[in-house]
């Protein structure tokens, strides 16, 4: 419903009560930020690891990568990064929080019936 500073006390007690992995929580303080996934991990699609490291400074690495990514992209086709289960709290929020979460909902697939990867 608002944006949150990931280092705040404030936040930390939303992710615990929400019952958040003890380890998000930890990685969210830590690093600063919040993260979520957009799309599968490679293997929940049955894809092969990205070739090479980031950054990918050769441009051969990098063409391999290219390469890679259009195929990961076709295994992720069939699937949903996550599923949407209930929305909790008054409904209201920012526009800005709005932009994220329907960006998030969208990239994640998670309104769709698609199984889970």
């Amino acid at each position: 419903h608002d944006l949150f500073d990931p280092g705040d006390a404030r936040s930390r007690a939303v992710l615990e009560e929400l019952g958040c992995d003890p380890r998000y929580v930890q990685l969210t303080r830590v690093q600063e930020c919040f993260r979520a996934r957009l799309t599968p991990k490679p293997w929940r699609c049955r894809s092969a690891l990205p070739p090479g490291r980031y950054p990918r400074e050769d441009p051969a690495v990098q063409a391999r990568f290219e390469k890679w990514e259009v195929r990961y992209r076709a295994a992720c086709e069939p699937f949903a990064t996550c599923r949407f289960v209930a929305e909790v709290g008054s409904g209201t929020t920012t526009r800005d929080v709005e932009s994220v979460v329907e960006l998030h909902d969208r990239e994640t697939r998670a309104g769709s019936n698609l199984p889970l990867a």
